[in-house]
């Protein structure tokens, strides 16, 4: 079991991570459809933890996780991007995701 961080790719949202358990180990930079408030959204993987090396925190925890549902061959962005990604969250006032929803091609942030 993994814990899977992804960030929503929402333009002007609030919601900088998200947190979820999977059985598979997505890599990062992966979109991954998963469920926000009663829809399912494009998101994408910024990290991914095994459940052992994660496991006092998840017990200290005030909330539990959702599971992710399976994602058949996610689409995986180049490191270059999300590096771009992550100068330009520290320079500007926006989230991860609301740049890189920006930053992306409408077919790309659709994970297709």
């Amino acid at each position: 079991m993994f814990v899977v961080q992804v960030t929503p790719l929402i333009r002007g949202t609030q919601l900088e991570s998200l947190s979820y358990f999977s059985k598979i180990d997505y890599p990062a930079g992966a979109f991954l459809q998963v469920p926000i408030r009663g829809k399912n959204q494009t998101a994408i993987v910024t990290e991914s933890k095994p459940v052992s090396s994660t496991k006092t925190a998840l017990k200290a925890a005030t909330f539990s996780l959702r599971k992710l549902p399976n994602q058949p061959d996610p689409v995986v962005i180049p490191d270059s991007i999300r590096n771009t990604c992550e100068a330009l969250s520290t320079r500007y006032p926006a989230s991860a995701g609301a740049l890189l929803f920006s930053l992306l091609p409408p077919d790309v942030r659709n994970g297709s």
